[in-house]
């Protein structure tokens, strides 16, 4: 009998209707916690795709497909109760193709920043229905503007998977309408991935170890890998993302990564693979030190933050100028942190101490105590203009940079001590000491790649039209400026 559905599937899909088939429905015996509904996980094998979900009585339901089209739809469940409803949140998925945010956009007319959500179900959604960003019905209704989320979906709460997919979700729908939505990842994702589950929720964990039994404890890279949906789709995210004249970044960039040179399409093609791995990855980029770690760990872009040497302003101002940017947009610490003890709030602030001059802004605010209480987020319009975001009460404007970074001028000095000259005549870049002599001069493209590098000083080099950052080395300093060649 099952030879002949198999053959009747086949001859559904010869004659060009679209179809699939459903082989089978299983229960497993093992039953966890009830009321705490899951899922649903798409995993993929040829000719037995594995749909598992957890109901509401805790059954471990598995769906078996021999194929699964492009447009399959599914329904996902939220564990918490909508806001302001007595239900739980109940919502559609259709399958879409899946392909990575360019990692250089320029600004929309609005663009609303979160971070940190943390499977925290209400919060989410009430700051996306306040700001206009969803519907009551949770579909997309921002029109051609944007939504960052700047890390940490996972962890801490009960309803990881069901933001994983509202996020899938509305990136879809935005992408039709010419709205687009980003995913970076977290420190909290790349926990997971490698199965480090000490802020996972025991409903994962249990499901994890109930499914794959022979594989206790690896609920995260079982999941979550290059075989599953959400896998593939995390897969097509991004860890770095400048949009406008912002950089986007879950933790921060610190002296080492200004040091290396790091191209951020490079940076964002190695960390998306290399996070569906439990282990190889690469060491500086997925470093987990506060102090010295990588992209989405370091802390030294929080002024104040407990004994962590913070990133100096000298080092800021090179990387945004190395990448073209005025500001850096950062989660991962909360601002309300009591070991903060510099410009510490309870809302998304921009720093103005240590001489960031309001360049870095933390959106990270503690979801549950901000709720319905303080800012949740922050607006950036096309002009710039930032504002905090509130569920329930009208934004308020936050402050910007005193000076631009970045200007058209063909003639550069050096910024801080004058000991370098820049000059561009015609499409000759010419570097010459003042002071100290020059050890090196590199060329960036202004995406940050290495297009050359002299040693000595007096150094002409002619270069085509456009817009590139110079990095000037000295025994003593390093100096970064932008020029422009017309």
């Amino acid at each position: 009998m099952k030879k002949l559905f198999y053959l009747f599937s086949l001859l559904f899909f010869a004659t060009g209707i679209q179809a699939y088939a459903q082989d089978g429905i299983d229960t497993l015996a093992t039953k966890l916690a009830s009321n705490h509904p899951d899922g649903p996980y798409l995993l993929y094998a040829s000719g037995a795709n594995k749909v598992v979900r957890v109901d509401e009585q805790g059954n471990i339901i598995v769906h078996t497909y021999a194929v699964i089209p492009e447009n399959f739809t599914f329904e996902v469940v939220s564990d918490v109760n909508e806001p302001g409803k007595s239900t739980r949140s109940c919502f559609n998925v259709t399958l879409g193709s899946l392909r990575r945010p360019a990692w250089n956009r320029p600004a929309p007319d609005s663009l609303i920043v979160i971070s940190d959500v943390h499977a925290k179900w209400a919060p989410f959604v009430s700051i996306l229905k306040a700001q206009g960003v969803v519907d009551d019905s949770l579909n997309w209704s921002f029109g051609r503007n944007e939504l960052m989320i700047n890390g940490d979906i996972f962890d801490r709460g009960d309803d990881a998977t069901t933001c994983l997919w509202l996020t899938y979700k509305l990136q879809q729908e935005a992408r039709k309408v010419g709205g687009e939505v980003y995913f970076l990842f977290g420190n909290h994702e790349e926990m997971v991935l490698r199965n480090n589950l000490s802020y996972t929720n025991d409903k994962y964990t249990n499901l994890g170890n109930a499914y794959f039994p022979n594989y206790p404890s690896q609920y995260g890279s079982r999941f979550f890998n290059s075989q599953t949906e959400l896998g593939r789709w995390l897969g097509q995210c991004n860890a770095l993302q400048i949009i406008g004249k912002d950089l986007y970044v879950h933790a921060g960039l610190n002296q080492t990564f200004y040091d290396a040179n790091y191209n951020i399409q490079d940076v964002n093609t190695t960390m998306s693979r290399d996070i569906l791995k439990t282990s190889g990855r690469n060491t500086f980029l997925f470093g987990s030190s506060s102090s010295t770690g990588g992209p989405l760990w370091y802390r030294g872009m929080v002024p104040g933050y407990s004994s962590i040497t913070p990133l100096s302003a000298a080092t800021l101002k090179n990387l945004l100028l190395r990448y073209g940017v005025e500001r850096v947009i950062i989660g991962h610490t909360e601002v309300s942190s009591s070991s903060i003890s510099s410009e510490k709030s309870n809302e998304p602030i921009a720093y103005s101490g240590n001489g960031f001059d309001h360049r870095v802004v933390n959106v990270n605010v503690p979801a549950v105590t901000a709720y319905n209480k303080y800012g949740r987020g922050i607006l950036i319009l096309k002009s710039g203009a930032t504002y905090i975001i509130y569920d329930n009460k009208a934004n308020t404007e936050m402050p910007l940079p005193t000076q631009p970074l970045h200007t058209s001028l063909q003639e550069v000095s050096d910024l801080s001590a004058q000991s370098v000259s820049i000059i561009v005549a015609g499409n000759t870049i010419s570097v010459c000491s003042l002071g100290e002599a020059i050890h090196s001069v590199s060329f960036y493209s202004c995406s940050g790649r290495l297009i050359r590098r002299q040693n000595g000083d007096g150094i002409n080099s002619n270069f085509d039209k456009g817009v590139y950052i110079v990095n000037v080395k000295t025994k003593q300093a390093v100096e970064t400026v932008k020029v422009v060649v017309k």
